[in-house]
């Protein structure tokens, strides 16, 4: 039997090691706030960086069909590739995209995965592409679908909502074990 003591200590210590884990959403740990405030004494000097607005090749109020927009890092490297169908500017911070397809690549240039969007609209500013309409990104290992997305072009990350469904593909050989059914069979033999 524990001493009262004891637990409290056991229980002391479980509180404070799920404090240092369960981080709230809002909070930023010590260590980037320090960074963060290194980075920004630095930075006083220099002139403030603000996003680069993105260019899109389509005047306000017009449409524009069968886009193919190539999509460069700063270092002049294509990291993504968009087929556009239809394309309006509605106003001159956003493109209302309809048959979107984007294809990403990796540091190498290969092809890393494709995005396929029904309808979207792409902030030029943030560089975000939104949708409420359903999603799918393909992958050679896996299918992702989802009802809504968002999706950062500069940090390729994206947020699905919905109904979120994922199929992945040749699973067994991804983690180099047995389908359970085949190592039950093996154990009755």
């Amino acid at each position: 039997m524990l001493s009262f003591r004891k637990l409290l200590s056991l229980a002391a210590t479980c509180a404070f090691a799920l404090s240092a884990v369960a981080e709230k959403p809002g909070d930023k740990p010590k260590a980037e706030e320090k960074a963060k405030k290194k980075g920004d004494e630095k930075d006083k000097d220099k002139p403030s960086k603000e996003p680069k607005k993105m260019s899109f090749p389509i005047p306000e109020g017009h449409d524009s069909k069968g886009l193919r927009i190539p999509y460069m890092d700063g270092e002049g490297k294509k990291t993504m590739y968009f087929v556009i169908g239809v394309a309006r500017r509605i106003d001159p911070e956003h493109v209302e995209m309809a048959d979107l397809e984007i294809e990403t690549f990796d540091e190498e240039g290969n092809s890393e995965m494709a995005i396929e969007l029904p309808t979207s609209t792409l902030n030029l500013t943030t560089r975000v592409i939104t949708t409420e309409k359903q999603v799918r990104i393909k992958r050679d290992d896996f299918e992702l679908t989802g009802e809504t997305m968002e999706f950062n072009t500069e940090t390729k990350e994206g947020k699905l909502g919905g109904k979120v469904r994922m199929l992945i593909y040749n699973l067994a050989s991804e983690t180099d074990e047995k389908p359970a059914t085949e190592s039950k069979d093996e154990n009755k033999k």
